[in-house]
């Protein structure tokens, strides 16, 4: 249950190299060109391991594709939601957690998404201030592996708001202080789970990006669509 309710959401372009059909073009980041192909939107849970897969020739955009076709499958097949009663009884529980990066950073979307007690991770946007160093403490962190490793963290509530828009939500800012002194910034509408755990759920997107490299790799997925 723990797996199943924390879900990794990503777009994976596949690339055609083919003449037969006339594909419309997308930007390939890892590739850092546009190209003509097709876009996978991968759910995984926090191991890697793939839920299911949503393939779009027009693209919409993955805040479009996850209201129209991911969350409607979410809804009925995550197991161990709370109950009705159990979310009516308790304001800060939530059904499941979605964690993508920057390209579903929306106030807008994070609202709409707790009003149906989905909670949402993500990196934060257009960072350009510095907090001090005295609010991060070290935690440990407890990897996949069983290794332990050292982590600096930070949390302030913060307010979102889209500037045209009247929705406001309360969030929590969860920062990564990095030997350098960089500072990463978290946003998450989950406000139960600890500190320490929103830094691992987060920053184990690495498991998703392993399971993309592993089927490009192994399995072709490149290709097939060629």
């Amino acid at each position: 249950p723990e797996l199943s309710g924390v879900l990794y959401i990503d777009g994976h372009v596949k690339i055609y190299y083919g003449n037969q059909t006339k594909m419309p073009k997308r930007y390939v980041s890892r590739l850092r060109l546009c190209m003509s192909g097709s876009t996978d939107y991968w759910v995984n849970d926090k191991l890697g391991q793939p839920f299911f897969v949503v393939n779009k020739v027009i693209n919409s955009g993955m805040i479009e594709t996850i209201k129209t076709e991911i969350l409607p499958r979410l809804d009925s097949d995550v197991p161990s939601q709370p109950t009705g009663y159990e979310l009516t009884e308790n304001p800060l529980l939530y059904r499941y957690m979605l964690v993508f990066d920057r390209e579903c950073y929306s106030p807008d979307f994070f609202y709409e998404l707790w009003s149906e007690r989905i909670a949402v991770c993500t990196y934060n946007k257009n960072v350009a201030d510095s907090w001090a160093k005295e609010e991060f403490l070290s935690y440990t962190e407890i990897l996949p592996t069983g290794e332990k490793q050292q982590i600096q963290l930070a949390e302030r509530g913060v307010l979102l708001q889209n500037k045209t828009s009247n929705k406001k939500i309360w969030a929590r800012e969860i920062r990564k202080l990095s030997e350098s002194g960089h500072q990463t910034s978290i946003i998450t509408t989950n406000y139960l789970l600890s500190i320490l755990m929103i830094g691992v759920y987060m920053f184990a997107r690495w498991s998703q990006e392993n399971f993309f490299k592993y089927m490009m790799e192994n399995f072709g997925i490149d290709t097939l669509v060629s």
